[in-house]
């Protein structure tokens, strides 16, 4: 978990007072039934549940290479059934917001909630996990992106639903080269 690659970074044991508190996430979201509200909020910020998905959601931080992904957008801007869907906030949320500037199939729909990400979780068309290059965090267990994304597997398999050609498991990969914009979008 989160918590135990902390306290090892800060080579200290646990206390009483040490804990994770998830942010808008309860693991519970397969048992969410969202809105109708819920939907229409995302749609109206541009998410588009008839496109192919690719879903990032997390933190924007600096173990976190959106820009590769931008920029594999930037590539595929010229495949109309194709969306990205950036759920998130965080200390480089401006940086990446400029560099999507112009973009229209990509989405920033801010931090999201139970509801938001249950509604997500059903219309995506793969998760994209874009941690940098030897990031640490990218080795953590526990990582909730992933709990969505095996949500989002079991949705995508219900009727009328098309599978992505690569699944493993219940999460949807896509390996592609570290820093490749290139790589990415022909993956």
């Amino acid at each position: 978990s989160y918590l135990v690659w902390a306290l090892d970074r800060g080579n200290r044991r646990r206390t009483p007072i040490d804990r994770v508190i998830p942010l808008g996430y309860t693991g519970e979201i397969d048992q969410c039934e969202p809105s109708t509200q819920v939907g229409k909020e995302l749609c109206a910020l541009g998410v588009d549940p008839v496109k192919k998905i690719y879903w990032f959601s997390g933190t924007f931080v600096g173990n976190i290479d959106l820009g590769t992904v931008i920029e594999a957008a930037r590539t595929m801007q010229g495949e109309p059934d194709i969306q990205f869907v950036l759920t998130g906030a965080g200390e480089r949320e401006q940086e990446w917001r400029t560099q999507a500037a112009g973009l229209s199939n990509v989405v920033f729909t801010g931090w999201a909630g139970r509801e938001q990400l249950a509604w997500l979780s059903r219309v995506v068309w793969a998760g994209v996990g874009a941690y940098r290059r030897g990031a640490t965090m990218s080795r953590a267990s526990g990582n909730w992106s992933f709990h969505v994304l095996q949500h989002a597997a079991a949705s995508a398999s219900s009727p009328g639903r098309v599978l992505p050609k690569t699944m493993i498991g219940p999460v949807s990969l896509r390996p592609h080269c570290s820093r490749s914009a290139l790589s990415f979008a022909s993956s």
